[in-house]
């Protein structure tokens, strides 16, 4: 009677296998199908998003306005137009324009400012743009209304759409990315778009997904049916020794055998089939089995020696930044301070000051993408870089120098890396500077007794983003007694246990607590105003600081 209702229950657990296994073949095909879909979705977002975001950097927010009240376009409307059309000819995009509404009580009145034509365009009759030319039925009512609230609804950050489109009388997806355009009292002037067709690709992978599915299953259907068939013979007797000699083996072990003892016996499988090698593989399972415990031991030295390397890493890389301070104690003129601390044992931050010549003082600060071991590599190399080539010429500015090693970056960067930079160089015998921001966070300023405030203006691209880039300087203004503060976005963007990030307003709160105090005190006082906020939350950012004070001079 046992093994009656065991030979059952074999039965109703193979039927029950081969349904299960079928089902999860189905979910697996489908899911891999829904995912690979949604990744090639946002593959073609990132692509579209960089172009839009690298155009949308070049137009000047002012000259727009300008253009549009005078119905012309502008040298320097021209130059971005040039531009645009440029990123077309060169990238997989579809279309990139500029529209805006001319009345925000107006909904249905769009009209263009300009969009980017190539030759081919040009040789197909497309027309080139013309300023304030109203926008037609090219556009869906879900763009119309992106666009819209684009312009309207105060948030500069890059949005993305999602509609179908009629080519040459089939649908195709077309995935569109808008951002506003800002003037320099933050007015959105207009909306930058980008388009690219992206549902050929995807539709030719949705239907080899299908066919690949379709045939698993019915392969998967096919040879559970011819096991089913033969088990009955073949595989229940075996599979039931099997059990047996597994089950005596778990009760060895929870009968507290000491693990050399422990044996397992081989099932003596009738013919040479997978059953054999399935009872010989559970043999040497066991087998290995202690052997894995004997060896954890070595196991966990090994994982000891790998962070002892981490730790030696971690000093090597703290070693490669100046820490010795105060850093040029001949220099009476000035007062500097700077701190790294990394997320993990090694960071992507890294700041740096250097004296170009006996006057000119090159401060760094910058970011690299990534974590880990990874950004590590890639921070060296951005700092060996800038510095090498800062102090290679002395008449390079630091737009150029940027322009530089951006070039070099971008050689072999295969995982797509790249780094934001704050890089000024500081007059210090008049307190004149220039300074390129990359991407990276606003710097803040103290004026001789005053308080902090952040000093905003329009960031360059990140370097490594894109070859022949080109980076906006910006002329600043140290006066003795005023202070800069810059810093990685490991400051503003801490967070707390309850998601909250300590942001900008706790950032100049912390500065301004003493904001008279020296560059050290400066940052220690920051550094526990991030602590006090994050309390027990595990850093998810690298923190890098610097603070500068210019001190007067006696004469």
């Amino acid at each position: 009677m046992h093994k009656k209702i065991t030979m059952r229950l074999s039965q109703i657990f193979m039927r029950f296998s081969f349904l299960l296994l079928v089902a999860l073949g189905v979910l697996l095909c489908s899911t891999a199908i829904y995912f690979y879909q949604r990744d090639m979705k946002e593959t073609y977002y990132d692509y579209v998003s960089s172009i839009v975001s690298v155009s949308r950097a070049g137009l000047d927010g002012d000259d727009i306005r300008a253009c549009i009240e005078k119905g012309e376009m502008s040298p320097k409307l021209n130059d971005a137009l040039a531009q645009m059309n440029m990123y077309k000819e060169n990238s997989r995009v579809s279309y990139i324009y500029l529209v805006y509404y001319p009345d925000e009580a107006d909904p249905g009145d769009m009209r263009y400012v300009l969009y980017a034509n190539t030759d081919a365009d040009r040789a197909d009759g497309v027309e080139d743009s013309v300023i304030n030319s109203p926008c037609g039925e090219e556009y869906t009512e879900n763009m119309w209304r992106g666009f819209y609230e684009a312009q309207f609804g105060g948030r500069d950050e890059i949005r993305f759409l999602e509609n179908i489109t009629h080519i040459n009388g089939s649908e195709v997806l077309m995935l569109t990315a808008i951002a506003p355009v800002y003037d320099r009292e933050g007015n959105a002037v207009c909306v930058i778009g980008g388009d690219i067709f992206a549902d050929i690709v995807i539709g030719h992978t949705r239907s080899y997904l299908l066919s690949v599915t379709f045939y698993a299953i019915i392969v998967l259907a096919v040879g559970f049916l011819g096991f089913f068939l033969l088990g009955r013979r073949f595989i229940l007797k075996p599979l039931a020794d099997i059990t047996k000699s597994t089950g005596e083996f778990v009760d060895a072990v929870g009968r507290t055998e000491a693990p050399e003892d422990l044996t397992y016996g081989v099932v003596d499988v009738r013919d040479n089939t997978e059953l054999r090698d399935l009872s010989r593989q559970l043999a040497h399972m066991m087998a290995t089995t202690k052997d894995y415990m004997v060896n954890l031991k070595t196991v966990t030295a090994e994982k000891e020696r790998i962070g002892a390397e981490l730790s030696v890493a971690a000093q090597i890389q703290a070693d490669m930044l100046p820490r010795i301070f105060p850093p040029f104690p001949d220099k009476e003129s000035f007062d500097l301070y700077a701190t790294m601390t990394p997320a993990k044992e090694i960071g992507g931050d890294f700041y740096d000051f250097f004296f170009a010549d006996e006057d000119h003082l090159v401060l760094v600060m910058a970011d690299v993408s990534g974590k880990g071991v990874p950004a590590a590599l890639f921070m060296m190399i951005a700092r060996t870089l800038i510095k090498n080539r800062a102090q290679s010429e002395m008449s390079l500015s630091p737009s150029a120098i940027l322009a530089d090693v951006n070039g070099q970056l971008c050689e072999s960067n295969e995982e797509d890396m790249f780094v934001t930079v704050w890089l000024g160089i500081l007059d210090i015998t008049t307190g004149k500077g220039m300074a390129v921001n990359a991407g990276h966070e606003h710097p803040a300023v103290r004026r001789a007794g005053g308080n902090f405030e952040l000093v905003k203006y329009r960031h360059s691209p990140a370097v490594a983003v894109m070859e022949g880039m080109k980076f906006r300087e910006h002329e600043f203004q140290l006066d003795p007694g005023d202070t800069l503060y810059i810093y990685t976005d490991g400051v503003p963007e801490a967070t707390n246990a309850e998601n909250e990030l300590f942001g900008e307003e706790r950032l100049l709160a912390a500065l301004n607590r003493e904001p008279d105090a020296d560059p050290e005190k400066l940052l220690q006082n920051m550094r526990e105003a991030i602590d006090a906020f994050v309390a027990d939350t595990p850093p998810f950012d690298d923190t890098t600081m610097l603070a500068i004070r210019m001190n007067p001079v006696s004469l």
